[in-house]
């Protein structure tokens, strides 16, 4: 099936609505408004430490325009992934993808096309999108084995302008490739279990707004 036949799931291109429930940790969201500077945030930690309540939060509380994908098993085919990848930055702001899919229609392979896609989504970007925004993908570690996806993601931050801030949320530390030098151009930011773990005061709050 081409990519354009494919049909697409909403949900998983819609930044999940905010549990009632939810405890609000004003302490990490100040860190991550602090990390949007970078290019690359990587929020990491095993389930159960409230990855995607925080970024839902961010979503909800931050200025920026965001893209969200929530991604699972069957997302490990990389024309699948690449396909909402697209879709997510094309669902907030429709000026975008045209040509990304155009191109994606047309790959072949990709070991000789993914630069050229790459280049194309980034320019698309470049061209379509002039204001500072943030893309979240959510529940990473089920792609980062691929070795095409994780290829995708290293060059795309590498190449991609200023105003996208990617932020993979994960439960093991992404593996992509020259994640040290960007580290070294100061392009990367996060923080781990030892920072999401909750605090006393957080546990309190949860237990009382939730029981």
């Amino acid at each position: 099936m081409k990519p354009d036949e494919m049909p697409l799931s909403h949900a998983k291109t819609t930044i999940p609505g905010r549990r009632p429930e939810i405890v609000s940790r004003a302490r990490l969201l100040d860190k991550l408004d602090e990390l949007l500077d970078k290019q690359l945030i990587l929020v990491t930690a095993p389930a159960g430490y409230g990855k995607t309540s925080l970024l839902v939060d961010l979503a909800n509380t931050t200025g920026m325009p965001v893209c969200w994908l929530a991604l699972d098993a069957p997302d490990q085919e990389p024309q699948r992934f690449l396909t909402y990848f697209i879709a997510a930055i094309s669902q907030r702001f429709p000026v975008f993808g045209n040509q990304s899919k155009a191109v994606l229609r047309d790959l072949v392979a990709l070991d000789g096309g993914l630069e050229n896609l790459i280049i194309t989504i980034v320019n698309e970007i470049d061209e379509h999108i002039h204001e500072h925004f943030i893309l979240i993908l959510d529940d990473y570690q089920v792609v980062d084995s691929i070795t095409e996806i994780r290829n995708f993601i290293g060059r795309f931050v590498q190449l991609v302008g200023e105003n996208c801030h990617l932020i993979l949320a994960s439960r093991r530390l992404p593996t992509l490739p020259d994640l040290p030098i960007l580290v070294a151009r100061q392009q990367v930011g996060g923080f781990d279990l030892n920072e999401l773990a909750f605090r006393p005061a957080e546990i309190r709050l949860l237990f009382e707004q939730g029981y």
